[in-house]
């Protein structure tokens, strides 16, 4: 999962410290959310709608789509696969 999270927060002017405080999480703990050092879980999506509100589910998107392999569809064996948004 991805996040517009920082970037909304950075066109807010709303700072990490602040941001934390918000969320509840510590600061180094966003920081690495941000940095990629630690992913963007359902956990964490969920946690920032609660803080933040719905409209907050718009800062958060999946990095892969599931389609269906023709070949596999017509023989009736409907197998999903990954794609990640780059196709590879």
């Amino acid at each position: 999962m991805r996040t517009t999270l920082f970037k909304w927060a950075g066109e807010n002017d709303m700072s990490m410290p602040n941001l934390a405080a918000r969320l509840g999480y510590s600061e180094r703990h966003l920081c690495r959310i941000r940095d990629g050092d630690w992913p963007v879980t359902k956990a964490f999506a969920g946690r920032v709608v609660l803080a933040l509100g719905d409209w907050a589910r718009s800062l958060f998107f999946s990095g892969v789509i599931i389609n269906l392999d023709d070949n596999a569809t017509s023989q009736g064996h409907g197998v999903p696969q990954a794609v990640s948004e780059e196709g590879t």
